[in-house]
């Protein structure tokens, strides 16, 4: 059995006041990652802190351009809005979020990576077999997580446990806001992506305050009714709203027939008149929230564009039938190699001529920038060539040729460079030696034209 090529990780670190841990969580993240990846990058997102968790994540970022990223609120928002900023940042292929209170630890990285790739699965979440936390903490946890396993079907002893690994997919793709951060595995779920869990080491807090409060118990209550709503009901809302809405007719139907043939004190008439009263207007109510529900969902089905357009000719339909084929064109078999080292340059060159490609060579930045174009349907460039800053570099060539596949080659194991250059635009990694099987598959997928990316789910640029 071949060995799972190493990913590029992204680490999300949402903080609030936890100045003393920010170094020392950095520490054990690179320690532990670089044996297992090729490039990651770490983003601490500060989340309203009132200490100096700000000033430590600009010195990080200030010694670790290429692999650090702070972000600051300017007010704490919530941890869900952190990790949302978090996603959106994203480049890494597989995507980790820790808390920052170093109670996660960052030796548990290789695990959750053997999990996720032995098992196939698309997000691995902590379980905190053995907690160090208060008990009117661990109680209330314990008790959501048996609720929500049973309401989402989604089977996981720690649904809270901030500390989990995810498919990039994933985490641009599920909605996050609220307290929803704690449901990631109950709405992947729904959406058919699969969760496991392994179980992870928990330290007690040394530094900071715990952010746990009672109001989280009222707000896991509410997330677990809306991950319930959501699940059954969120392509046809009303067949909740207008069964409640049924029932409360039926109630008030149920009232005014009692009081037409049973005589009641005043005082008993006058409620019985209000409660049937008050449960036909919800049940009004509801009906026609359920309504206005289902003509959304319906909206949001139908296809883009002008529906009441019956027909059409002349121009405008043969720019539609321009676009589609263009669209459909294939690409060139042709290619750019940029590596300063002639036999890195020769090798790679080899290996696409046999498979019929045209190929252009630079030997630094400059050279690449001038002869790529939009002909040159995949890149492959050393970022360690000398001329300008290699992310500039390979803006400048997206500028140039905006479609083609940037493939960064380097022959370091976890380069910062590259996890740089992804930043700014390349599509990919490549390690030396080069494997002439990941060049040809390189190479096969920007010859996939824009619309056979759409159809298998390939990113051809960015």
């Amino acid at each position: 059995m071949s060995t799972p090529r190493k990913p590029t990780l992204s680490f999300i670190v949402p903080a609030m006041n936890e100045a003393p841990t920010i170094r020392t969580l950095f520490d054990g993240i690179q320690a532990h990652a670089t044996p297992v990846c090729r490039s990651f990058e770490i983003i601490f997102i500060d989340d309203g802190s009132s200490d100096g968790t700000w000033d430590e994540m600009v010195k990080l970022a200030d010694e670790y351009p290429d692999i650090i990223k702070a972000i600051r609120h300017r007010r704490n928002f919530s941890k869900a809005n952190a990790l949302a900023e978090g996603y959106k940042e994203a480049v890494g292929e597989l995507v980790f979020t820790m808390d920052a209170d170093l109670q996660d630890d960052p030796a548990e990285i290789p695990n959750f990576i053997e999990k996720l790739q032995t098992d196939n699965l698309d997000i691995v979440s902590g379980y905190k077999e053995t907690r160090h936390d208060p008990w009117h903490k661990v109680l209330p946890s314990r008790v959501f997580n048996k609720i929500i396993s049973r309401v989402s079907g989604v089977k996981l002893h720690d649904h809270n446990c901030g500390f989990k690994c995810y498919r990039n997919e994933v985490v641009k793709t599920l909605p996050m806001y609220g307290g929803m951060h704690r449901m990631v595995p109950s709405i992947a779920g729904i959406f058919g992506y699969r969760s496991g869990e392994i179980v992870v080491k928990h330290h007690p807090r040394e530094f900071g305050v715990s952010k746990y409060g009672t109001r989280r118990i009222l707000h896991g209550i509410a997330d677990i009714v809306t991950i319930a709503f959501i699940k059954n009901y969120r392509d046809q809302p009303n067949h909740i709203l207008g069964i409640v809405a049924l029932l409360l007719a039926n109630i008030a139907l149920a009232i005014s027939t009692a009081m037409s043939f049973f005589s009641t004190p005043e005082i008993v008439s006058q409620f019985a008149n209000l409660l049937s009263t008050a449960s036909l207007t919800s049940a009004l109510v509801l009906f026609f929230l359920g309504m206005l529900a289902e003509i959304e969902v319906w909206r949001s089905l139908l296809p883009s564009g002008d529906h009441q357009i019956a027909e059409q000719r002349g121009r405008h339909n043969n720019g539609n039938q321009l676009q589609q084929s263009r669209a459909t064109t294939p690409r060139q078999k042709r290619a750019l190699v940029a590596d300063d080292d002639p036999i890195i340059s020769r090798v790679l060159s080899n290996i696409l001529n046999k498979d019929g490609w045209d190929i252009e060579t630079a030997t630094n930045f400059e050279e690449a920038v001038t002869k790529i174009d939009s002909s040159i349907s995949v890149a492959f460039v050393d970022v360690h060539m000398p001329g300008p800053k290699h992310k500039e570099a390979v803006r400048q060539m997206l500028e140039k040729a905006p479609d083609t596949r940037i493939v960064t080659v380097s022959s370091d194991d976890c380069d910062l460079v590259s996890n740089a250059a992804m930043h700014a635009g390349a599509t990919t990694f490549l390690q030396k030696p080069i494997n002439p099987t990941d060049v040809l598959s390189e190479a096969a997928l920007a010859l996939k034209s824009e619309a056979e990316a759409q159809e298998e789910d390939i990113p051809l640029a960015r």
